[in-house]
């Protein structure tokens, strides 16, 4: 099923310490993506006309920084929900089991992904 939010976009997200950037793609509620440091996985599901959802983040290079600091490991997992307003979106979210470590995602629609 697709989704009308489904496409590639760019992401700025900032958390407790840091701010970054990266590229994701989102297709029938599954995600995935990255930026240099990490690979991001996920999935949401719709609750009314917001998206919840968990992200997995996982360390690709040794030592990059993450935008929450060195305490949160080199693999963690994001609670993450917002909303569309057209190509672009605001999520809000937190480190699952370290709710202190908050987290701001912006993401704007790059590419809308073709029909099958």
């Amino acid at each position: 099923m697709s989704h009308n939010y489904d496409g590639t976009y760019t992401v700025q997200f900032k958390g407790s310490q840091d701010w970054g950037a990266g590229v994701i793609t989102l297709k029938d509620l599954q995600l995935t993506g990255g930026d240099s440091g990490y690979i991001f996985t996920g999935s949401f599901r719709e609750v009314g006309s917001r998206l919840v959802g968990t992200v997995r983040v996982e360390q690709h290079v040794e030592g990059y920084p993450s935008v929450f600091g060195p305490s949160v490991g080199k693999v963690f997992d994001l609670y993450l929900e917002g909303q569309f307003d057209g190509a672009v979106s605001h999520f809000h979210g937190h480190v699952l089991g370290q709710n202190h470590f908050k987290i701001q995602v912006h993401l704007a629609r790059a590419h809308p992904l073709a029909a099958e």
